[in-house]
């Protein structure tokens, strides 16, 4: 579920006919997952891979894939065909995966912790890390920390008071059942809140209804939801809530997305910022916030190499859903309100040299780690690290200094 509000992302902004902040966010954030991501778990925890075919293998597709998109580039749109292409290597990816008989699997708590969400993983990495055999010295908690500790405990009860969340999943948070938390829930009005609220986060984010249709359609759902709580087994409640939840956050997530869609597009005509660099540098940073967590918390706690399929696998969702499946939909729907299904059907990509600049560091920098590490001996070690941040850095500066040339 980690690549899910990129996708909702990605279809957002397709939707609202910005492809070439998608295109910004894409190709960012794989080349934030390929050199600051794999730069760092090489610095951090330099390993020699073991099972070479399946990593390799995995290297391979992934530059074929950037290839692929950027051969459906170089005419400045992609068609419905292409995107029906790209979305078929999603598929391939997996049917590849299955063949991967490496002995790395999740522990049952590294994988309870990598489920849950951005501000609870972050508090599962300090857990984590702190639940080591040897005792920590006490000490009192700098400025930093306690800021941090306030922030994540202010985020977690507004997210809280927003979103449905199941007992089961308090309980496996280490929540106390006597806490305050679970006096809250089993409230009359908070539960008549929360379902005020998902039915509104819902409604605006899909189902588009009238918001009068509302004042009948919350009553109705509080009364099935008090009848569920009184007949329905705590399993099956968990499983509702659970679904409730994660429906909410991806309706709460695309809600601020349109708002931050807008919001980027207005900063970009006053700063005179073309769309792909917002999406290059501000939403594809934001998109891999959590990807950066989860990677770096699997490389250093549990094995390099499946921190870095991690990465390839986000790789492949991004072109080949994000962009492939999201594009292949709406083109569709045009197709449809025209009546006619035409392979002529393309999303317009605007050519320039950020994204030229962007694209052949992202080729770059797959093949380059490919033949690294061949010649390295199957290692993954400190000068590949810093070299992979280096084209990071070098990409980006590029890109900044010819959109600052631009508006000079």
């Amino acid at each position: 579920m980690n690549g899910a509000p990129d996708i909702v992302n990605s279809h957002l902004m397709i939707k609202s006919k910005s492809m070439n902040l998608v295109m910004g966010q894409i190709i960012g954030a794989n080349l934030i997952s390929f050199t600051v991501i794999v730069g760092s778990i090489s610095i951090m925890r330099p390993f020699t891979m073991v099972h070479t075919h399946n990593l390799l293998l995995g290297y391979c597709f992934v530059c074929a894939m950037v290839l692929m998109l950027s051969y459906v580039l170089m005419d400045g749109k992609i068609t419905i065909a292409e995107c029906f292409f790209l979305t078929l290597l999603y598929p391939l990816h997996i049917g590849l995966s299955s063949f991967d008989k490496s002995p790395e699997q999740l522990s049952p708590d590294l994988e309870r912790c990598l489920s849950k969400d951005l501000v609870t993983e972050a508090t599962c990495l300090l857990t984590h890390q702190t639940s080591r055999d040897e005792p920590l010295e006490a000490h009192s908690p700098s400025l930093l920390e306690s800021f941090v500790n306030i922030t994540i405990t202010t985020v977690d009860w507004i997210l809280f008071s927003l979103l449905p969340v199941s007992s089961s999943t308090l309980t496996r948070e280490g929540t106390d059942p006597g806490s305050l938390k679970f006096q809250i829930r089993s409230k009359f009005f908070f539960q008549l809140w929360l379902i005020t609220v998902s039915t509104a986060l819902l409604n605006e984010s899909i189902f588009g209804l009238p918001w009068a249709s509302l004042l009948y359609a919350i009553p109705a759902i509080f009364c099935g939801v008090k009848i569920l709580i009184q007949f329905a087994r705590p399993q099956v409640l968990d499983l509702i809530l659970d679904a409730a939840c994660m429906a909410s956050s991806l309706a709460l997530i695309t809600i601020l997305t349109k708002i931050v869609i807008c919001l980027l597009k207005n900063f970009g005509v006053m700063w005179q910022i073309s769309e792909y660099i917002m999406g290059l540098l501000v939403f594809s940073l934001a998109s891999c916030l959590n990807d950066i967590l989860i990677n770096t918390l699997l490389a250093l706690t549990h094995s390099p190499a499946l921190g870095i399929k991690a990465c390839m696998s986000s790789c492949c969702l991004l072109i080949s859903i994000a962009v492939g499946f999201n594009g292949f939909w709406e083109l569709s729907k045009t197709a449809l309100r025209k009546g006619e299904l035409s392979l002529s059907l393309a999303l317009p990509v605007t050519l320039t040299w950020e994204l030229y600049v962007s694209l052949i560091a992202l080729n770059l920098t797959v093949m380059f780690a490919v033949a690294y590490i061949t010649i390295n001996k199957w290692t993954l070690d400190r000068n590949l690290g810093f070299g992979l941040i280096g084209i990071w850095l070098v990409a980006t500066g590029a890109c900044i200094a010819i959109e600052l040339d631009k508006s000079i």
